[in-house]
């Protein structure tokens, strides 16, 4: 069942869930319907499959419904789940460690990137409820630049992340440790009586 979807997807040409369980219904597999849904819900549940609905990835529940769902078989897109090299998800999931001070237990990229995306959520509602203090706190205010750019990554489908995020990753860090007051400040000399002189000289 997987090696068909497989071959569609590498063919371009896409698999409804119609025609999966059609296939399989008839000679030479013969296939109760029930036995179709059971299959098909093991690769789902082992993320080897993943559905759409409008272009909509679907999700626990809604999958649920859909499966049960006979007569909208032919809305529901199947494809193979994105794959993800084990060298980048190790750097992913390093870079999940740094970045939030915790170890992910992902191990295929939809969890990795469903870690990473519902990681980002949280922390840039952190940092907003940071900002919000501005006026107490004016220093709170240099994290409107790093909320910009983690709102950027909130909402994105799982296979951004996993595809998108390794150039994104240096910058990220940066968030991080800035968030933490942990970024670099570089000491530089400066002649006060000289900038003093200037501002004085501006001002007449």
């Amino acid at each position: 069942m997987l090696g068909f979807i497989k071959l569609n997807r590498q063919s371009g040409q896409r698999t409804p869930l119609k025609h999966l369980v059609d296939r399989y219904e008839r000679k030479p597999y013969g296939w109760y319907l029930a036995a179709v849904q059971c299959l098909l819900a093991k690769l789902l549940a082992s993320n080897h499959v993943e559905v759409r609905q409008d272009s909509t990835l679907l999700e626990e529940g809604a999958l649920l419904r859909v499966l049960r769902n006979t007569r909208g078989f032919d809305q529901i897109i199947l494809a193979p789940q994105a794959t993800i090299s084990p060298r980048t998800l190790r750097e992913l999931k390093t870079f999940y460690s740094d970045f939030f001070d915790q170890p992910t237990a992902a191990n295929d990229a939809k969890s990795m990137g469903k870690a990473l995306g519902e990681g980002f959520a949280a922390r840039s509602a952190e940092i907003n409820a940071l900002t919000t203090q501005a006026a107490p706190y004016p220093f709170h205010t240099t994290l409107s630049g790093a909320n910009s750019q983690l709102r950027s990554l909130v909402g994105k489908p799982y296979t951004y992340y996993i595809q998108e995020l390794m150039p994104l990753i240096d910058d990220l860090l940066d968030v991080s440790r800035l968030e933490a007051g942990l970024m670099p400040v570089t000491l530089e000399s400066c002649d006060l009586r000289g900038l003093t002189e200037q501002v004085a000289a501006a001002h007449h």
